[in-house]
């Protein structure tokens, strides 16, 4: 970029994060993790307080039968989600973890 006659400024800076790109992945990923661990708790009625025990053991025949061994099976991820929570993909898990995490800490 030496050529350019002004300064780049972000996000085409060389200082910008190379992985910004990725930062819709990591959501569409928490999305789809806050839907599976709802999913979870509903077939697990203990789930958080075995969680805060450390005992994430308690979670594997969950992930085990509806993800891990159906993993490659379903043709996107949005069928794979559907079948192992029973619903399309919603943002309704992932806003509700968003919050009780932050009006726990902020109100």
């Amino acid at each position: 970029f030496p050529s350019l006659p002004f300064p780049l400024l972000p996000p085409f800076s060389l200082l910008a994060p190379v992985h910004s790109g990725y930062f819709p992945s990591y959501t569409l990923g928490a999305m789809i993790a806050t839907q599976l661990f709802a999913a979870a708790q509903q077939c697990i009625p203990n789930l958080k307080e075995e969680i805060r025990k450390g005992n994430l053991r308690v979670l594997h025949p969950f992930l085990r039968e509806k993800v891990w061994e159906r993993g490659s099976i379903p043709p996107s991820a949005d069928a794979l989600v559907k079948e192992a929570t029973g619903e399309e993909l919603s943002c309704k898990p992932f806003l509700q973890y968003l919050d009780e995490k932050y009006s726990r800490l902020y109100c």
